[in-house]
């Protein structure tokens, strides 16, 4: 082994699946696509990547071999036809029993090797070869087809659904990069059609196969794997397409650009390659490579990347795997509920209800939205909701666009309950948003109705209507601003007119320049960029204090980088320093005092993003606030604590007894949710050791290496499997552990 492959074996993120691809890679002699196929199959089969490519690995090797057969099978039937003199072809060979068909192709076969003077056994082994080789195509037309056909229906798929996506975005910058996929992905069609098309007349006769085989197999199978070759990599870009989030297709294609494959120059030279197109060829995606700040969860995207390919496979294990986690949580909250939360704890009805909603599973929370979603007047309501909304950012059920929730869109992030808003600050009360938004309905009159019926039964998934009519709708809220009038101000939340005029004034602000803050929101997957953050927030700043801290607050809402977004602000201003101050001595009279372990996965959401929100204030500008480390390092402190006792009750409660599952009918599911509790393990440990508490983890991971050693000497076969613990300690523990943790021991050393 060479260095340059020693170092990468060593590189952090491989994983164990691409550990033991990499080394079946290597036995190859020559890589090529399908070879590349064949040995992620048999990778994926070991149990390397998950049940899901387990049970999508087999169905595609049972796909493989039934495409093998039926080549095999046509090719002989077709040999036969080409063979058998007009009086012996009474009954066609495909409608033939299986008793007289066996003569038949024994006649066949040993015709055909006396006029190409080969041995039959050698005819049987070209055919054989030949099945093979054909498998990824078959005949064009049959009922069976293989993967390689297959491939090229997807891709004219993903480019109708492309150009559907793209038809409104043309010529702008939220579609250049979807320009760019889609001229490489109808060029890539282009020429695997042409070649299969090519291909496919000679498919059609076996003799001509046959003689081709005979003289030169190297040439043809050049032929052959030339579709595999143009086809290669787009099924990850598909899957990427397919599995996103339609709110996400945007930031997705960052990522699907920078992995379009090239075509190689030579294809220029083959029949089909379209005039012109050696410079669609060459083009490469323009502007700055992707900053997906997501790549810096690693976990995550690994679980995502393991699945990308195996579709239904994973969709049902995960729904099944979901159900029972559900029930899980249902029996664990009821404990919650009993101890407090039924009885008149001294909280209003509202408040009560509010707090069982927020207990409730993902679908109940799901349901209720939707209820509640479907209630014309809704504004006494929402408070049901209020507690759960921390889980509804998480979820991101699909909520439908209404005139008032797009008018506020540029303050996502800065509007809060009732009880948390003061006078003077830069922040929107939630009841306010109703009263002023019928204001200015009143105000714009006809307007209004035009941009409803726009809108009507769309939700904030499609990214492009909401771009459209909310830009609109922002300019023209400006431009009457300064006509609403609240004479008795807002009795109902108790604000005065001088009150409710100033919060009038700074919404206004808001909205003149809302199209930047809009803008820098729509790319806060990619940090904003520094750049847009900037151009988001020089407005804002020039209306005065409370209008620039307001937007630094709604660009803050999903910002991947925060500090980003605070370095920029506090170049711009002053005041975003003490924005930094007064969100530092915040979170010092409310330190996070527990997480849900009951629900393992939001507990690590939460705990990155607490610790990571003080990792990124100490990475940003300092505020006024003297010795900051004498905020920073109590609340380090207590969310190290938290952590380690979230960790050890989801140890001890959850994933030790996960471990002894009996449901063998659900083993699947089951193991998918121990693989979903160890990512969450593994996150809160990396919080926890970004918050200073790196010797209890240490502690943790021994015992962890332990437990998992006793497990793998015990295992029957009847319940886990190796490759299942594996997995679960790979997740825990990092890949070199693991497979340290696994090896045999090493025999002593012979005495001399």
């Amino acid at each position: 082994m060479t260095l340059s492959e020693a170092q990468f074996l060593r590189t952090p993120w491989l994983t164990a699946h691409d550990k033991e691809l990499w080394k079946k890679l290597q036995a190859i002699p020559e890589i090529s696509p399908d070879r590349l196929r064949e040995a992620m199959i048999s990778v994926a089969l070991e149990g390397w990547r998950g049940r899901a490519a387990m049970a999508w690995a087999d169905e595609q090797k049972a796909a493989d071999s039934n495409a093998r057969r039926r080549m095999f099978f046509l090719l002989l039937t077709d040999l036969i036809r080409r063979t058998e003199l007009h009086a012996e072809a009474k009954v066609p060979p495909e409608q033939e029993s299986l008793l007289y068909l066996r003569p038949r192709i024994g006649k066949a076969v040993a015709r055909i090797a006396k006029r190409f003077s080969m041995t039959v056994e050698a005819v049987e082994a070209a055919l054989e070869a030949l099945a093979s080789v054909l498998m990824p195509l078959c005949k064009r037309n049959d009922s069976v087809t293989g993967h390689n056909r297959r491939a090229v229906a997807d891709l004219q798929s993903f480019i109708t659904e492309l150009e559907q996506w793209l038809a409104p975005r043309r010529n702008s910058a939220r579609g250049f990069r979807a320009e760019f996929l889609l001229r490489k992905a109808k060029l890539s069609l282009i020429c695997a059609q042409a070649a299969m098309s090519e291909l496919d007349l000679v498919i059609e006769d076996t003799t001509i196969l046959l003689r081709a085989w005979q003289r030169d197999q190297a040439a043809v199978l050049r032929r052959v794997t030339r579709p595999q070759w143009l086809l290669d990599g787009w099924d990850i870009i598909i899957a990427l397409w397919r599995q996103s989030e339609p709110s996400d297709r945007e930031a997705c294609f960052w990522e699907m650009s920078d992995l379009v494959p090239s075509l190689p120059k030579e294809v220029e030279g083959w029949s089909g390659f379209p005039d012109g197109a050696s410079k669609i060829r060459q083009e490469e995606a323009a502007g700055p490579r992707s900053m997906d700040w997501r790549r810096l969860r690693p976990l995550e995207f690994i679980a995502r990347n393991e699945t990308l390919l195996t579709g239904k496979h994973d969709a049902s294990l995960a729904a099944e795997a979901k159900k029972l986690r559900e029930a899980d949580l249902v029996q664990s909250r009821r404990s919650l509920t009993q101890a407090g939360h039924d009885g008149n704890d001294g909280a209003d009805a509202l408040s009560r209800i509010s707090q069982r909603t927020s207990l409730a599973t993902d679908s109940v929370l799901r349901q209720v939205v939707a209820i509640l979603e479907a209630v014309p007047a809704r504004a006494m309501l929402d408070p049901i909701i209020e507690a759960a909304r921390p889980r509804l950012k998480l979820l991101r059920p699909p909520r439908p666009v209404t005139f008032t929730r797009i008018l506020f869109l540029p303050f996502d992030g800065a509007v809060v309950p009732m009880n948390e808003w003061r006078a003077g600050s830069a922040k929107l009360p939630r009841p306010a948003l109703q009263p002023i938004a019928d204001a200015l309905r009143e105000v714009l009159g006809p307007e209004v109705q035009q941009i409803s019926a726009k809108l009507g039964g769309r939700n904030f998934f499609d990214v492009l209507q909401v771009d459209s009519e909310g830009r609109a709708l922002w300019a023209e809220a400006a431009r009457v601003s300064a006509t609403l009038s609240f004479p008795q101000g807002l009795p109902s939340i108790g604000l005065d007119a001088a009150a409710t005029r100033q919060l009038l004034d700074l919404v206004a602000s808001i909205w003149r320049h809302a199209d930047g803050i809009w803008e820098a929101k729509l790319a806060s997957f990619s940090g904003p960029s520094p750049e847009l953050v900037m151009a988001a927030l020089k407005g804002p700043a020039e209306e005065g204090q409370a209008a620039f801290s307001l937007a630094v607050a709604s660009l803050l809402d999903r910002a991947q980088s925060p500090s980003s977004v605070l370095s920029t602000a506090t170049r711009i201003s002053g005041v975003a320093v003490s924005i930094i101050d007064e969100t530092l001595q915040a979170l010092q009279r409310n330190p996070l005092p527990t997480l849900p372990s009951e629900d393992p996965v939001r507990a690590a959401q939460i705990a990155e993003e607490y610790v990571a929100l003080l990792s990124e204030f100490e990475i940003a500008s300092r505020g006024r606030i003297k010795d900051q480390q004498k905020i920073f390092a109590p609340l380090l402190d207590n969310i190290g604590s938290v952590i380690k006792e979230a960790t050890q009750q989801i140890i001890n409660r959850q994933f030790l007894p996960a471990l002894h599952e009996p449901n063998a009918k659900r083993r699947a599911a089951v193991v998918l949710n121990i693989e979903i509790l160890a990512r969450a393990l593994r996150r809160l440990e990396e919080a926890g050791r970004r918050a200073g508490r790196f010797q209890a983890f240490d502690n943790l991971q021994i015992s962890h290496s332990a437990k998992i050693k006793a497990i793998l000497n015990a295992l029957d076969g009847g319940g886990l499997q190796r490759h299942d613990i594996m997995r679960f300690a790979e997740i825990l523990l990092g890949t070199e552990k693991a497979m340290a943790l696994a090896a045999p021991p090493a025999k002593p050393a012979p005495q001399r």
